[in-house]
């Protein structure tokens, strides 16, 4: 069987059929464009259920014991399961009434979940149990895993994991920037998501005190660079949460376009032998392991257990 399309979804599903005993091939003219590469990758349900449908939640739930599980197996990929830490400034705090309304979460103080804080903010709240994973590392481990694996030919049967490339009804591209920084002076260990009257900051750490700054959603397919404004509305928003960043180094400014159907949610439909999976829109990384599963148990059920190309 093939795959079109060698993003996040298309390497998940690439692993996880070869897991299930089936030869697989992928093509892809530009695999590096892919959003997953520019994602922060945070598994958060219940940050994201404050916009997000109920079915978006229950994917998002059932894909964290999944990921861990995963993790486990796929190795030396840094990652976290010790929740979400969400702030605001004290003019804003009106933000977090309604935040804690829209979603499960407990209050806290924030000084006591990340001590790098207690000096800017007092009451928190926190996600219990949402997680996040280094998004480049999982994606280059995930392509080795399918490095041999490139092809054409005729094929049984054929998904197309194109994302906002792919030509369907109703997709649209959203815009996403990100801004990835060398931040050795901050310690954040989480997730922390600062609300904000125009836009969700939220900052992941990876590796070696860097992280991933981002907020912004544009409608719009334009992949040109990452504008000033969004620029400086992402860098002054991380200054605001913590004053270290004042020294950090911009190592990349980033862009990436989610693929989006009209009402945000995935979806997996078949047209004779060719399956398609697409409208993760900002969730890639939080429900792809449910539909991936989903795919491979579809694939593999058409196959009638079949081990073929």
């Amino acid at each position: 069987m093939q795959i079109h399309g060698f993003g996040l979804m298309g390497r998940l599903l690439c692993w996880r059929l070869k897991k299930a005993g089936l030869r697989v091939a992928w093509t892809d003219p530009h695999p590096a464009s892919a959003a997953g590469w520019v994602a922060a990758a945070m598994l958060a349900p219940k940050a994201e259920a404050v916009l997000s449908s109920p079915a978006i939640f229950a994917m998002g739930n059932a894909a964290l014991p999944l990921w861990q599980a995963w993790l486990s197996e796929l190795g030396d990929i840094q990652h976290g399961f010790t929740g979400t830490l969400v702030v605001s400034h004290p003019q804003d705090q009106g933000l977090m009434v309604d935040f804690s309304r829209r979603t499960e979460c407990e209050p806290c103080q924030a000084g006591d979940l990340e001590p790098a804080l207690a000096d800017r903010f007092g009451r928190g709240l926190w996600l219990s149990g949402e997680g996040y994973l280094d998004n480049s590392a999982l994606m280059h481990r995930l392509g080795a895993l399918g490095s041999s694996n490139q092809g054409s030919g005729e094929a049984a049967i054929i998904v197309d994991c194109t994302g906002a490339a792919a030509e369907l009804p109703d997709l649209r591209a959203v815009r996403g920037e990100v801004a990835r920084l060398h931040a050795p002076e901050v310690t954040l260990t989480r997730p922390v998501r600062l609300l904000h009257p125009r836009y969700p900051l939220y900052i992941v750490p990876r590796p070696d005190g860097r992280y991933v700054v981002g907020a912004t959603e544009i409608e719009s397919r334009d992949h040109s660079p990452v504008s000033v404004q969004s620029a400086l509305e992402l860098l002054s928003a991380a200054h605001s949460l913590h004053p270290g960043f004042a020294e950090a180094r911009i190592e990349s400014l980033q862009v990436g376009l989610r693929p989006a159907f009209t009402d945000n949610e995935p979806k997996l439909a078949w047209q004779g032998n060719r399956l398609s999976i697409n409208g993760l829109y900002r969730h890639g990384f939080m429900i792809g392991p449910v539909l991936a599963e989903r795919a491979v148990s579809d694939i593999t059920a058409r196959l009638g257990g079949r081990h073929v190309h």
